[in-house]
């Protein structure tokens, strides 16, 4: 019993001085501007928290907090660290092909790799994402207010209600600072992409990331719900998972979206088409408390297989 206990003892010892030994270095970043410090290259690395794991040719690609990127060219047996330009947590990785990935993750972080991972520079951040949410907040409520102004058919005193309200929020967001993480990013090649995260970030690329356009309006969001999730079916339709249960689609390669309703108020953290059968695709969508949905119509309805 004694031998038991003094056993037990030793491995939590140990495991609290790898913590110390991953936590330590890190704790003398505290206060330094996370998206210009670089990731502390920690000698207990692959004892973080990593949130997204994906293949890009014989290379496995891990990312996770305090913006350690792990990559291992032997399955996982042995793992490297990479050089990353920022400290913030990353949530999620994507290669369209072997050598070229990106990354996601909080304060509206976006990185790529040219190299297979080992290497990472930063395209974008949220003080870039709220100059362009304050920008086009701007434009959309000068827009309302000249078509209120004209007395333009309709409802204009309720389009610059709504209008007067984005441009609040984004005069919010913006004071907040770069807060707002991103939460899965995908790409077509290696120069169409799309970023999509929190309080309904959207963003696009068409030219690998160099630039970023703001998409957000192509979807019927006006809450500004969670996007958390970005894939695309074996014949390139895209699938975005959000809050309260929505599921987008876009046949069109992001130009325009239809909202599939699957009868559930909580969070989706994926979508997968996993077959299909002539013009239908198999849709699995899948969320918190063990919530899945499936459809075999291409999304047309999404009927609950498991919660």
């Amino acid at each position: 019993m004694i031998h038991t206990t003094l056993a037990k003892t030793g491995r939590t010892r140990r495991r609290l001085l790898a913590c110390i030994a991953l936590a330590a270095p890190l704790l003398a970043y505290a206060g330094r501007d996370r998206l210009d410090t670089p990731a502390y290259l920690a000698p207990k690395a692959s004892g973080a928290m990593m949130l997204d794991v994906v293949r890009t040719g014989n290379r496995v690609v891990a990312v996770g907090e305090h913006g350690i990127i792990l990559y291992s060219d032997t399955n996982g047996r042995t793992w490297h660290q990479a050089a990353v330009p920022v400290s913030v947590t990353l949530t999620a990785v994507y290669f369209p092909m072997p050598k070229k990935g990106w990354a996601v993750g909080h304060d509206g972080v976006i990185l790529r790799s040219e190299d297979g991972g080992a290497h990472w520079t930063k395209q974008f951040d949220g003080n870039t994402a709220n100059a362009l949410v304050l920008a086009a907040g701007q434009k959309r409520e000068k827009d309302a207010r000249a078509a209120f102004a004209d007395g333009v058919s309709g409802q204009p005193a309720a389009a610059l209600q709504a209008a007067e309200r984005a441009l609040e929020d984004a005069q919010a967001g913006a004071k907040f600072g770069p807060s707002r993480p991103l939460f899965d990013v995908w790409f077509k090649d290696e120069s169409e992409g799309i970023a999509v995260g929190s309080f309904g970030q959207f963003f696009h690329t068409a030219d690998g990331g160099r630039t970023w356009a703001l998409w957000g309006e192509r979807i019927a969001n006006p809450d500004g719900l969670h996007l958390n999730a970005i894939s695309a079916t074996a014949k390139g339709v895209l699938l975005i998972a959000g809050e309260t249960g929505k599921v987008y689609r876009s046949a069109d390669g992001g130009a325009s979206w239809v909202t599939l309703e699957t009868g559930y108020t909580g969070q989706l953290y994926g979508v997968l088409g996993i077959e299909q059968e002539g013009s239908r695709e198999t849709l699995i969508a899948f969320g918190f408390a063990g919530n899945v949905f499936r459809s075999t119509d291409s999304g047309s309805q999404l009927a609950p297989c498991l919660g």
